[in-house]
């Protein structure tokens, strides 16, 4: 049985639910380019750190406080790219994607 999917959270939340049952996803062509082409629109969008960096008008070698509030700001409104394996809320620490430090998983 197919599922059809109504939008892009609709979608999201299909391919969630079966990567977290360890289930196989099979993509038409059509939702494959959909996927893709989101994929690629993400990939261009730049990271927390970025945003701060661009806003930071004393040019700070470390990212300054109010320059990481505003770009995280910016970032749940707009969205940002995501680096595999590096988290920013963690302070740089390599965690997996989909892991929890934690539990050490």
């Amino acid at each position: 049985m197919s599922s059809v999917w109504r939008n892009e959270k609709e979608l999201a939340e299909l391919l969630i639910a079966r990567a977290n049952r360890k289930r196989k996803v099979t993509l038409t062509p059509e939702t494959a380019l959909f996927v893709g082409l989101k994929l690629m629109t993400a990939a261009e969008k730049p990271t927390r750190d970025e945003v701060a960096k661009m806003l930071c008008n004393s040019k700070c070698l470390q990212l300054c406080y109010n320059c990481q509030g505003t770009a995280n700001m910016i970032v749940r409104v707009y969205g940002h790219r995501v680096d595999p394996g590096y988290d920013e809320v963690e302070g740089g620490v390599t965690h997996q994607i989909g892991s929890r430090p934690e539990d050490g998983r």
